[in-house]
C-alpha cells in the first residue's frame, strides 16, 4: 500500500514522455542489437553511428519536402504515465458517465466487450493479483497509476513475443542516471511490479524497462483523443533538433508516417523535436537534461536569439529597447540585457510568464460573450510585456484565434483574427518549417480568416474593391499552400476535417473573386 500511496502522492513530471520522443542512442556500451530496417522502405534513409550520438538515421539520397519516408507500426502501446481514464481494451477515453469495471482486475473499462479484449487479458491476470484493488484508478481525475500498464505490457513480451522483447530489452534506458535522480514515481512503479505483481522480474529488469519506455516512447492519441504512448522501431532512431526536418504524422490505426518536412541533403541526420518545437528554451533544456540526459546543441539552441525571434525572452524592463539574453556563469543561468546589463533570474521570468498564462484558465478572460475590443486590448498588453515572437504571446494568441471564430460577423474581430493568424504563421515558418501539419493548419486558418474579412469588407459602402481583391488573393494563396501540404493526407487522416474546410473555403473564395471582378469591370 505504501507503494500505491507513493504513486498517488507524487506530482508527475513524466508527461514529457507522453508528448515527446527519443531515439535509442545505441552506444557500444549499451550493447544494443542493431535495428533491422528491412521492414521499412530504406531507399530514403540509412543508419549511421558515431561515439557521440550512437545509432541514428540519415538521408540516403536527396529528399524533397513532403515525401513519406516510411510507415512505422508500434512495438507496444499503453496509456500515458499520467492519464485520465483510458480503456485498457480499445485505448479510448472513458466517458465518466459510462465507466465499467473489469470484473477480474477492477480497472475502469469503456464496455463489457473491452474487458475481454485480447490486448487486456494478459495484463488483467497480472492486475487481478491486487485483490484489494489498490492499483485501479477510482475517479475521473488524471491518475499516475496508469504508469504501471505499459511497463507490464513490455514485461509480458518476454513470453508473448521474444523477438520484440529482445529488441526492447536492448534499447537504451539511461537507468543509471535515472536512479541517481531518486524519482519517486520510478521507485513506486518498479517496487510494486517487482515485489508484488510480477515477482519473476527483478528490480533491475523492471527499472530498465521503465527507463526504456521513458527514453524511447512518444506521445500519440487514440481515435477519440485518449493520451497514449508507444515505442516505434524506426522513430526511436531519429535524432533531436529543435527545428526538425522530419514530420511525424500519426494515423488512426496508431501507425506513424515519417515525412520529410523540408528538402534534405544526402547524409543529413533525420531529426524530430523531442520537446515540441513551441516550448521555451529552459523548458526544452529541462526536458532533454532530465529525461534524455543530454544538452541540445542544435542551431536554435546555440543561437541566443533563437533564429532572431527571442522566443524565450522579453525586452529589458529598464531600457525597453534591447532583449534579455541567457548568460551561463558557474552553472547558473541568468538573463542579461545586452545594452544596460540589467539581469533577471529564470524564476523572475517564469513568474512574469505564469501571471499571464494563468489567466488563460479563466473562461471569461476574453469576455462572455467574447469581445473583439477586449481581445485586442489584451493582445496589445501581452505584446507590450513581451513581444510578438514570444512564447507567451504565442500561447495567448492561439487561444484568442479560437475565440475570435465566434466573432466572424464583427469587422474588428475578423481583422484581429487575420493579424493574429498572420503572426502565428510567421512563427510556424521558423520553428515548424515546410510541410508540417501545424503550419498547414495555420495557413488554412489564415486563408479562411482573410475570406471572412473580405466578405465583411465588401458589404461596406466605402469598400475599396482593389483592396478587397488583394485580401481575396491572399486568402486563396494561403489556402492553396495549405492544401498542397495536406494533399498527402489520406481520407482517414486526423487532418481530413481541416482539409475539407480548406477545399470548401477555396471554392467560396473563387466565387467571391469572380463577383469582385464583375464589380471592378462595371
Amino acid at each position: 500500500r505504501k507503494y500505491i500511496r507513493s504513486i498517488i502522492d507524487v506530482k508527475m513530471q513524466l508527461n514529457v514522455s507522453q508528448d515527446q520522443s527519443c531515439c535509442s542512442c545505441c552506444l557500444p556500451q549499451h550493447k544494443c542489437v542493431s535495428y533491422n530496417l528491412k521492414s521499412c522502405n530504406t531507399k530514403y534513409f540509412k543508419i549511421a553511428s558515431n561515439q557521440e550520438n550512437g545509432q541514428y538515421l540519415v538521408a540516403d539520397e536527396y529528399l524533397q519536402a513532403g515525401i513519406v519516408l516510411a510507415t512505422d507500426s508500434p512495438l507496444v502501446v499503453g496509456p500515458g504515465a499520467w492519464s485520465n481514464l483510458i480503456c485498457l481494451g480499445c485505448n479510448d477515453v472513458i466517458d465518466k458517465h459510462a465507466v465499467q469495471s473489469c470484473p477480474r482486475c477492477h480497472w475502469p473499462m469503456c464496455s463489457e466487450s473491452c474487458t475481454n479484449n485480447s490486448v487486456h487479458l494478459p495484463e488483467c491476470e497480472i492486475l487481478a493479483q491486487d485483490e484489494e484493488h489498490q492499483t485501479a484508478p477510482e475517479n475521473y481525475e488524471p491518475s499516475p497509476l496508469y504508469d504501471l500498464i505499459m511497463v507490464i505490457r513490455c514485461l509480458l513480451l518476454r513470453s508473448q513475443n521474444p523477438n520484440i522483447w529482445n529488441m526492447i530489452i536492448s534499447m537504451v534506458s539511461h537507468v543509471e542516471a535515472r536512479m541517481e535522480t531518486h524519482e519517486t514515481q520510478q521507485s513506486a512503479t518498479v517496487r510494486f511490479i517487482s515485489n508484488y505483481l510480477m515477482k519473476d522480474f527483478d528490480m533491475k529488469t523492471v527499472n530498465h524497462i521503465r527507463g526504456v519506455i521513458l527514453t524511447n516512447s512518444i506521445g500519440i492519441q487514440s481515435a477519440n483523443g485518449g493520451r497514449l504512448r508507444a515505442i516505434y522501431p524506426t522513430v526511436r532512431l531519429l535524432n533531436n533538433n529543435c527545428i526538425p526536418n522530419i514530420q511525424l504524422a500519426p494515423k488512426r490505426d496508431l501507425s506513424i508516417e515519417l515525412r520529410s518536412a523540408v528538402d534534405i541533403e544526402p547524409n543529413t541526420p533525420l531529426c524530430i523535436s523531442y520537446t515540441g518545437t513551441l516550448a521555451p528554451l529552459w523548458e526544452r533544456c529541462k526536458i532533454l537534461n532530465n529525461n534524455y540526459f543530454f544538452s541540445c546543441q542544435c542551431n536554435r539552441c546555440e543561437d541566443l536569439t533563437e533564429c532572431g525571434t527571442y522566443f524565450s525572452t522579453h525586452k529589458c524592463n529598464e531600457c525597453k529597447e534591447k532583449y534579455l539574453e541567457p548568460n551561463i556563469w558557474l552553472g547558473e543561468v541568468k538573463w542579461q540585457c545586452i545594452r544596460c546589463k540589467n539581469e533577471s533570474t529564470l524564476s523572475d521570468i517564469e513568474l512574469k510568464m505564469n501571471q499571464w498564462l494563468g489567466r488563460l484558465e479563466f473562461i471569461d478572460m476574453f469576455g462572455v460573450p467574447p469581445s473583439p475590443r477586449r481581445i485586442e486590448n489584451i493582445m496589445r498588453k501581452v505584446e507590450a510585456s513581451f513581444h510578438k515572437n514570444h512564447y507567451v504571446w504565442l500561447m495567448v494568441a492561439q487561444v484568442a484565434v479560437r475565440v475570435l471564430v465566434e466573432c466572424r460577423t464583427n469587422l474588428l474581430g475578423c481583422r484581429l483574427r487575420c493579424e493574429l493568424w498572420k503572426q502565428l504563421v510567421n512563427i510556424f515558418n521558423i520553428f515548424e518549417r515546410g510541410h508540417t501539419r501545424r503550419r498547414a493548419a495555420g495557413l488554412v486558418e489564415l486563408g479562411l480568416a482573410y475570406f471572412d474579412l473580405a466578405q465583411l469588407e465588401i458589404k461596406e459602402d466605402s469598400a475599396y474593391m482593389p483592396h478587397v481583391q488583394n485580401m481575396v488573393n491572399q486568402s486563396l494563396s494561403h489556402l492553396e499552400e495549405g492544401l498542397q501540404i495536406l494533399s498527402i493526407e489520406l481520407q482517414d487522416s486526423p487532418m481530413e476535417g481541416i482539409k475539407r474546410e480548406a477545399k470548401a473555403g477555396r471554392s467560396q473564395v473563387l466565387k467571391l473573386s469572380e463577383k469582385i471582378q464583375e464589380k471592378l469591370e462595371n
